[in-house]
């Protein structure tokens, strides 16, 4: 018997040693420095410490070739917070509903082994719920975590692979509305069911302002609301006819969210803002903004597949426009890209497809565009009768210095000769018995527009008419019209450029480096359309911060460079361009090369750099086609070749993609 006992005690110590062979034990001073990482990497910053919803935290660590365990408990909350362990991660379950704010406290326990080290690690605090009142959503825009509670009026499709979508959100008093952006949604089926149109919800989220629109941010949650039996809850969705004050911004303000109705307006514009109409269909997304018009006042709807609409639906709203038309409209009144209005799938009915001549006429004027500055010799065609309507007959009267065009028939050249010239276009439209005209004004000059000729031009512009291609203006900030937004990387300022500071530009959703730290009193350099949008002569959304201080566009220097007679020069000169030509290859014997390079889209100005060399410790041997160099050096007119004089130096170099 004690043989066989014996016998079982060794089996029994074979198998412990046996485990414990398998296991890696860190050392204590190991635990406590990955202790310390777990901490760092998931200590709540002020606003995240707030929660309303389930979250998870790290149930394994491996640090240092360790695998270490995470346990985690709870101390406080009211017992309003659980656990729910997982392999990789716990789920710390939260409550929202409590009836005061609430503290808890995680501690997490990293073990390896015996070896433990235990911290206090993160302290959060559950707010009392509260659904927000209107008035509190309207003055608490930015970074305040709150509670609304609404009917669902209209929706975005949703977003399989994010997970989410946007919900406009109406009051249950019917007065005020909500909007929830990428509200997150599990399913297509929970979307279907949980967020149909008429469902009334509860959402929890922190407020945003964009552009003006008051929004739930992005990752905002919510729940459905439902009655004793179960079954959800469901209230009338009412529709505000605006038809009275459509350009009420204060009015409209107060409605944005809400389900809104424009009824017997005429469509004045139609004007694609991303693809076209002949591409959209083929890339499968675009967006199109419609102008109404009654009583001369307008309102701007906006249509798009990035918003409200699926691109099924955009083809079927888009179809039945026509300028002129006579329209009713039913969407969510909205802010986002100087859309007024979105309408829903569906919500445009025309009423009405006969053309008035003045409706006519209007409509083709919209559509004629001259240059407003040129800087070249530049011939254009001007047009003999409207494009949608042929029975819109033109006549056209061209007055200015004679010097400064020509004319063949319909056709004008622009030809620059000295300073800057101004030059009237008249166009005189004709359909029936009705007549209209149209002044279009031209800068005619020798050399690049100044920025005060820029300004000058915007000025000149019709709302809604931009300047052709982009421009470069350089200023001073007076004003921060919408501070930088960190969600969306852009800012809105105003600036005013020297010797023309009687006329603001502003420069509308400015994106690109350093936007968030720019001020009253920074001078900078903006880039982009510059066009006249309700009376506010602007650079479009999208616009370009190129930097602080004075950059020239190096389309201003090529085109200048062109203008050099035989054997002038500009001293000073650097540009970036793409090589597409090596003309004479690289000489060991001299250490130079002979490449030609494009700069932008200049393709019909290519610039030779002639016997270049590199700069110190840049390696020029290796040039071929489709690098990008930067290169500095006198830029000359040598018997018709426009080149970087002998000698230039190459100081960068970005190989082409392989």
């Amino acid at each position: 018997m004690k043989k066989v006992l014996s016998l079982v005690l060794v089996l029994f110590t074979v198998v412990l040693l046996l485990a414990s062979c398998g296991e890696k034990t860190a050392p204590q001073e190991t635990v406590d420095e990955a202790t310390e990482m777990l901490v760092l990497y998931n200590k709540p910053s002020e606003a995240d410490k707030v929660k309303a919803a389930n979250f998870t935290l790290p149930s394994k660590l491996e640090y240092e070739g360790y695998t270490m365990d995470v346990a985690w408990t709870v101390e406080g909350g009211d017992g309003l917070v659980t656990i729910v362990e997982g392999d990789e991660k716990d789920t710390i379950k939260v409550n929202k509903y409590a009836d005061k704010d609430t503290e808890f406290t995680l501690k997490a326990t990293v073990s390896s082994g015996k070896v433990k080290n235990t911290t206090t690690a993160f302290t959060y605090v559950i707010k009392q719920y509260v659904i927000a009142s209107w008035d509190y959503w309207k003055e608490n825009v930015t970074g305040v975590q709150m509670n609304i509670k609404g009917v669902i009026v209209a929706k975005y499709p949703y977003n399989a692979e994010n997970k989410n979508t946007g919900l406009f959100i109406q009051d249950l008093d019917g007065e005020h509305g909500y909007f929830a952006y990428r509200i997150k949604c599990d399913s297509q089926s929970a979307y279907d069911t949980d967020l149909a149109i008429g469902n009334v919800i509860e959402v929890n989220g922190t407020t945003s302002l964009y552009n003006g629109f008051r929004e739930m941010g992005a990752g905002c949650t919510y729940d459905v609301v439902k009655d004793d039996a179960g079954k959800i809850v469901t209230a009338e969705v009412k529709k505000v006819a605006i038809d009275d004050f459509v350009t009420d911004m204060t009015k409209l303000d107060e409605l944005q969210g809400m389900m809104a109705t424009l009824t017997g307006f005429k469509v004045k514009s139609i004007e694609w803002n991303t693809n076209t109409a002949d591409t959209f269909e083929e890339k499968g997304a675009g967006s199109v903004y419609v102008t109404l018009t009654k009583g001369g006042k307008d309102i701007k709807l906006y249509l798009s597949t990035s918003n409200q609409l699926t691109l099924a639906d955009l083809v079927s709203e888009y179809s039945k426009l026509g300028i002129g038309y006579t329209v009713n409209v039913e969407g969510p009144i909205s802010w986002y890209n100087a859309g007024q209005l979105y309408p829903c799938a569906g919500g445009i009915t025309v009423t009405s497809t006969e053309v008035t001549p003045e409706d006519k006429i209007a409509a083709e004027l919209l559509t004629v565009s001259i240059p407003a500055n040129v800087t070249e010799p530049t011939a254009i065609t001007l047009p003999g009768n409207g494009n949608t309507y042929s029975d819109v007959k033109y006549t056209w009267q061209i007055e200015g210095a004679e010097d400064s065009y020509s004319a063949d028939g319909r056709t004008i050249t622009f030809l620059p000769t000295e300073g800057v010239k101004e030059v009237t276009l008249t166009l005189t439209a004709t359909c029936g018995t009705v007549t209209e005209t149209k002044e279009f004004k031209v800068s005619v000059i020798a050399g690049d527009p100044s920025y005060t000729d820029i300004v000058a031009s915007a000025y000149n512009l019709e709302a809604g008419a931009a300047l052709d291609g982009k421009y470069r203006l350089y200023g001073e900030i007076v004003s921060i019209d919408t501070a930088y937004s960190e969600q969306y990387g852009n800012i809105t300022v105003t600036i005013a450029v020297e010797g023309a500071e009687d006329k603001p530009i502003q420069c509308f959703r400015m994106k690109g480096d350093g936007c968030a730290e720019l001020k009253v009193g920074d001078k900078i350099t903006v880039e982009g359309v510059i066009k006249n949008y309700k009376g506010t002569i602007e650079f479009d959304a999208g616009c370009a911060f190129i930097g602080l201080g004075e950059i020239v566009d190096p389309a201003k220097i090529v085109k200048a460079a062109y203008r050099l007679e035989n054997g002038e020069t500009i001293e000073n000169v650097t540009l970036t361009g793409v090589i597409t030509s090596v003309d004479t290859a690289y000489s060991e014997q001299y250490g130079n090369i002979t490449v030609t390079i494009v700069i932008g889209d200049l393709e019909d100005k290519p610039i030779q750099c002639f016997r270049a060399k590199g700069a110190e410790g840049v390696d020029i041997s290796g040039l071929a086609v489709g690098d990008t160099i930067t290169i500095t050096g006198v830029v000359k007119n040598y018997k018709g070749t426009i080149e970087f004089d002998a000698g230039s130096l190459v100081s960068e170099i970005v190989k082409a993609a392989e």
